[in-house]
């Protein structure tokens, strides 16, 4: 890469917010919950200077957020960006109301396209596990595909066998980076939680 493209995917960040819907059960939780979001977000703007924010257990793949809050949680985003921001940004989202995902990008560094859920990417006694792709398109027109992914444990603890099945199809998946190559073959970038400890 140009070292313009490699310093804005340098500022790729991925954070699990650990947002689960009953935490959010009425309007004065909500409320307090938001205030740490915007707090979290604003220190991380101001900390790591972001081009982008993967968020991941944005709400749980098997109880998910209404699209009414998801917009509440872009809007909370934006505002604590905005907030924190030492220059200008023009943010732009790629969420969907059926995925725990929400991607914020600064569309002045980088542009985000071909947003799309990979779902049944391994076992998991029924149910669902899925992650968030798109295309990056940063300096020089450097496209990379970008994967967000939450693997969480829930009832059924998470194994290495499933870490390597999920990331297995996640690799095998068609790029949009370089069309008719699968993601593994062309530039990619995964982030996100796969319940591992620090090591």
């Amino acid at each position: 890469y140009s070292s313009a493209a490699s310093d804005v995917y340098k500022r790729q960040v991925f954070v699990n917010i650990d947002w689960k819907k009953g935490r959010h059960n009425n309007e004065k939780s909500t409320s307090r919950n938001m205030k740490v979001l915007h707090a979290t977000i604003a220190g991380i703007v101001r900390g790591m200077k972001p081009a982008m924010l993967c968020m991941s257990e944005v709400g749980e793949a098997s109880n998910l957020l209404s699209q009414a809050h998801m917009q509440q949680l872009a809007d909370t985003t934006e505002e604590a960006w905005q907030d924190a921001a030492t220059e200008h940004v023009r943010l732009k989202f790629l969420f969907t109301d059926d995925a725990p995902y929400m991607t914020a990008y600064d569309e002045l560094q980088v542009q985000c396209t071909e947003h799309r859920i990979l779902d049944h990417l391994y076992s998991a006694g029924g149910n669902p596990r899925t992650t968030q792709v798109f295309l990056c398109r940063g300096p020089d027109d450097v496209a990379v595909d970008t994967i967000n992914v939450h693997a969480p444990s829930g009832k059924i603890p998470l194994r290495d066998a499933h870490r390597r099945a999920c990331l297995k199809h996640i690799l095998e998946a068609h790029s949009q980076c370089i069309p008719g190559r699968p993601v593994g073959r062309a530039r990619f970038i995964i982030g996100g939680d796969m319940d591992t400890p620090p090591w």
